[in-house]
């Protein structure tokens, strides 16, 4: 099964075009030690609570948002595998680059248990059958965003998947 690794932190609304340059220059590092897939997900809509929320978990300041974000990666080995690797190379000088409080920042590993998803139409209990239908359409989804556009890769996607 997947394993997941979730993101939360509180971020300066004002540095939203930094974190979103930080997070798409971070990818290559993932994708390359293994990671399927990452999403990065800024808060809009984010409440304060009276027992617990999100702006409690991240002390979150009047002028800050909260960031979601998760890394797919396809088992724990290959995460801890990857963790290690990036640990090595660690630049401690990199932190101060970092457009938010890296203190506030909180992570986890999580063990993928049910994945619904529309691009199938079934409900996935088992990674595999994911990698197994991504791998079927990476080459036909990379023709179609070469040749015809994204509205054309966005119709193959609206199509029932063979996928199971």
């Amino acid at each position: 099964m997947a394993y997941v690794q979730g993101f939360l932190a509180a971020v300066p609304k004002a540095n939203k075009e930094s974190y979103r340059a930080m997070a798409k220059e971070s990818w290559p590092m993932f994708r390359d030690r293994g990671a399927l897939s990452m999403i990065e997900n800024w808060g809009v809509d984010i409440q304060d609570g009276k027992v617990t929320s999100f702006p409690m978990a991240t002390k979150m300041k009047e002028d800050e948002t909260v960031i979601f974000s998760w890394i797919i990666w396809p088992d724990r080995e290959t995460c801890d595998a990857a963790a290690k690797s990036m640990e090595a190379e660690f630049d401690p000088s990199e932190t101060e680059k970092m457009p938010f409080d890296g203190m506030r920042m909180m992570w986890g590993g999580f063990e993928e248990i049910v994945r619904c998803d529309r691009m199938t139409g079934a409900v996935l209990e088992r990674h595999h059958d994911v990698l197994t239908c991504i791998a079927s359409r990476l080459t036909s989804l990379d023709s179609i965003f070469l040749q015809d556009g994204v509205d054309a890769a966005i119709s193959a996607q609206e199509t029932p998947s063979p996928c199971r």
